[in-house]
């Protein structure tokens, strides 16, 4: 457990809010639901009770079109995906069967992102006290290195349930920013407010990072972001930790030797960093995230502030089920 506190933090948001996440690897061998891959169908087959997607409660984000003149392939050569590669499928639990399963990616270089529906009143409401509950699966290693995560955000973006992190030339943000942290993808870059442009604005995020992005060499900084991770503390390389993706002071610029010229490149700084032996081991676990404004003072309506706590583990997917969103 851990505690979150943010003076005047008085976002009134939607969020991302992935109730049943299966997230395939990113690695050179890919494996997911169109290959039968047999994790896959033992997430679907121990599917843990939650939410029936036919309650409109949740929304998959329109990404933009794809700008014209856009890159095709990144530095190292993998294509880019400018889609939302989100998708939703049925559990195949036969006790919870009506549970619907958000399948947030399963290739690499993709990036999904699934919002709750602010129209149906689906939102957090920080005057209040709220809380959100979800149970969340990454799949099995399989022998290959697991990337890269997924992230819970609050935000008041004005793109709204269509928000996505977006380099300066219109690419949905892969790898270690996790489609919500600002893009560290030019080597020349003095000033983390122009990564921080390119994050989703007006947010909070609690991040479940299962890669370590820690390269720091000249040689090794390729243009497409491979180096929030390296100041991280603790031997584990997967976490837990929050931040504002949308502020310049997440992101510490760092020079790479002694180049001419000079290379830079980016780590990000972590607030209650948690570090988690393997979050990608094949079985659900369960996340509960409570907002606690603070009490108003002298008559005052709207807080100040308020504290977040959020619970790893803290539930058995055999004999709880999914709390309600309030």
């Amino acid at each position: 457990m851990n505690i979150f506190y943010r003076k005047r933090f008085l976002i009134f948001a939607i969020f991302l809010c992935i109730l049943i996440l299966f997230l395939d690897i990113y690695s050179t061998k890919v494996a997911g639901a169109d290959t039968g891959d047999s994790d896959y169908e033992h997430a679907l087959a121990t599917t843990p009770k939650g939410l029936n997607w036919d309650n409109n409660n949740f929304v998959i984000a329109k990404f933009p079109p794809k700008p014209v003149n856009a890159p095709i392939d990144s530095p190292s050569g993998k294509k880019y995906s400018y889609d939302n590669n989100a998708t939703i499928v049925r559990s195949k639990n036969p006790a919870t069967k009506d549970t619907s399963v958000i399948s947030l990616t399963n290739g690499t270089y993709q990036v999904g992102a699934v919002w709750s529906n602010f129209e149906k009143g689906n939102y957090f409401d920080l005057s209040h006290e709220q809380i959100a509950s979800m149970w969340i699966y990454f799949g099995n290693t399989g022998g290959e290195v697991p990337g890269d995560g997924m992230a819970f955000v609050l935000q008041n973006d004005k793109r709204k349930e269509n928000a996505i992190a977006l380099s300066s030339t219109g690419i949905p943000v892969n790898g270690q920013s996790l489609g919500v942290w600002g893009a560290d993808w030019d080597k020349t870059n003095l000033y983390p407010e122009n990564i921080a442009k390119t994050a989703i604005q007006n947010s909070w995020a609690m991040e479940f990072d299962t890669y370590k992005n820690l390269l720091t060499g000249a040689n090794e900084i390729s243009g497409e972001g491979v180096s929030f991770d390296a100041n991280n503390p603790g031997t584990y390389s997967q976490h837990i930790a929050t931040g504002f993706p949308a502020s310049y002071k997440t992101y510490v610029k760092q020079k790479a030797g002694n180049t001419n010229p000079p290379i830079y490149y980016y780590t990000m700084h972590h607030d209650n960093f948690i570090g988690i032996e393997n979050l990608v081991d094949s079985n659900w676990h369960h996340v509960t995230i409570k907002w606690s404004p603070d009490i108003s003072v002298n008559s005052q309506t709207t807080p100040t502030g308020g504290t977040m706590t959020y619970s790893y583990n803290d539930k058995n997917p055999d004999a709880l089920c999914l709390m309600p969103i309030i």
